[in-house]
């Protein structure tokens, strides 16, 4: 018996020393040829990396380390920047090749990757000695910029000299109609023609409402929208945070410094057009939230999910835009093309089948959770394998937000939950319109509106049939 152990045991050190060789025993796979690494040392010991790289990955990935956080210790673009590989030729090549550094072990292993779908598998390179810049134009240098600009038109022509296809694009989209033809009910859905629960409709205020349109002027139902010259360029591309659109001016900004209200209130300054306009960049979370952080009146009034505190996030609050985690900008999930952004509540997609969607290969045309983290979001655990693979059977039938957004109003914004309208038209003792304001600012009784009720840390509403029949069925409910 002993004899027979220690002959096994001689075969197997005879094997393993014939795999650790140079050259491979006949019949055994050869070790994958790994390239080592531009710097002295790994960040962590070369045996932990072996090990443990893909849970390190994505302990970092869900600390909030972005794609391109290359100086991030543990980050996926700093190992690519150190392990990608040149050709012949200098050009360097991706890392997941068949024989480069990630792909010739996940090769070898026979263990497949897929950080590459979404995460650029080389380092970006740039010209030799030039720092280049985030654009390929610079817009100080324009001479149709450097002219005073009096008006908002005045500069939408000026962008239109260079960027003429722009106006076609944005006549075509939704920011700009305020109208959606449903491909599936052939309904024609939006802000134009339907009752809003809190304020009625765009016609029965339309220079109040307006205010947040993408365009100049829009006043009454005798707005030019075939005229390119009547879309702000700037209230998206605007990065000098001085650019306001006044609340019940039809779109325009402030030409003149005035204040709003007329009767004392803050005074509004009129932005600089032409630096704005030669100061212009990508969309970010502020011009999106220019207007949709303040419809409705306020600050998170109408939403309850979008409002200021989504300017600087905590990881906390959005695990997306938190400054300390992913810090992302709302176009990253709400991608353009042709300035049509992706993601509609008015035709939702209520279950994405297609998964990843990625950038540059697919239509972009969504803006679900599935199309960044695929339709088996949850990782698998070798010692609860159960327990994943239940949770990833949910994505079929469950939305992602039934777990994820347990409550809304988070951010110390509160958000409106209700008006009361059979409460308008109250006068004071004076007989003059009434306004009151809670501790925060908030209005709580308005005579236009009447009672205004807010909170904050919200719990979704769970739809219970039975009860609601049950409600229905007692005469002790009262309906509003």
């Amino acid at each position: 018996m002993i004899r027979s152990f220690v002959f096994v045991l001689m075969g197997v050190l005879a094997m393993a020393a014939g795999f650790a060789g140079d050259a491979p025993a006949e019949g055994w796979t050869p070790r994958p040829i790994v390239t080592p690494g531009k710097g002295d040392s790994c960040v962590e010991p070369t045996e932990v990396m072996r090990r443990r790289h893909g849970e390190i990955l994505l302990s970092a990935a869900e600390k909030g380390v972005s794609a391109d956080a290359g100086t991030e210790r543990h980050g996926l673009s700093g190992c690519v920047e150190c392990h990608a590989a040149r050709d012949g030729g200098g050009r360097v090549l991706p890392v997941d090749g068949d024989d480069q550094f990630c792909g010739s072990c996940h090769r070898f292993a026979a263990v497949s990757t897929n950080c590459f779908a979404c995460h650029a598998d080389r380092p970006e390179e740039k010209p030799a000695g030039i720092d280049a810049p985030a654009s390929t134009a610079d817009h100080t240098s324009f001479d149709e910029l450097k002219k005073p600009f009096k008006t908002g038109p005045e500069v939408t022509r000026a962008c239109l000299s260079c960027h003429t296809e722009a106006g076609k694009q944005l006549h075509q989209t939704t920011h700009w109609r305020w109208r959606f033809d449903n491909p599936r009910t052939g309904r024609e859905l939006g802000k134009v023609n339907t009752i809003n629960m809190f304020w009625g409709a765009v016609v029965s205020n339309h220079a109040r409402c307006t205010s947040c349109h993408i365009g100049y002027g829009w006043k009454d139902d005798g707005f030019d929208f075939t005229a390119e010259e009547n879309i702000d360029c700037l209230v998206c591309h605007d990065t000098t945070g001085t650019y306001k659109k006044f609340p019940t001016d039809a779109g325009h900004p402030p030409y003149v410094d005035k204040p709003f209200p007329e009767d004392g209130g803050r005074m509004w300054k009129a932005p600089d057009l032409g630096q704005v306009a030669r100061k212009v960049g990508k969309t970010s979370r502020e011009t999106c939230g220019a207007c949709h952080f303040y419809g409705g009146g306020g600050d998170g009034v109408k939403h309850g999910d979008l409002d200021s505190s989504l300017i600087a996030a905590t990881r906390a609050l959005d695990v997306h835009m938190g400054k300390d985690g992913l810090d992302l900008s709302c176009a990253d999930c709400h991608v353009s093309q042709g300035h049509r952004f992706s993601g509609s509540r008015y035709a939702t997609t209520a279950k994405d089948t297609h998964g990843i969607d990625v950038p540059g290969r697919d239509d972009g045309s969504r803006a679900t959770c599935e199309s960044c983290h695929g339709t088996e979001p949850h990782r698998t655990n070798p010692h609860r394998p159960a327990v994943y693979e239940k949770l990833n059977g949910h994505v079929d039938k469950v939305a992602c937000q039934t777990c994820h957004i347990p409550a809304f109003a988070r951010g110390g914004v509160a958000t409106k939950t209700r008006v009361d309208w059979s409460t308008a038209g109250r006068l004071g003792t004076d007989g003059r319109p009434i306004r009151t304001r809670n501790d925060q600012g908030r209005e709580t009784y308005a005579t236009d509106r009447g009672k205004s009720i807010w909170g904050e840390n919200l719990a979704r509403i769970r739809f219970n049939p039975g009860r609601i029949l049950r409600q229905r069925r007692s005469s002790r409910i009262r309906w509003a």
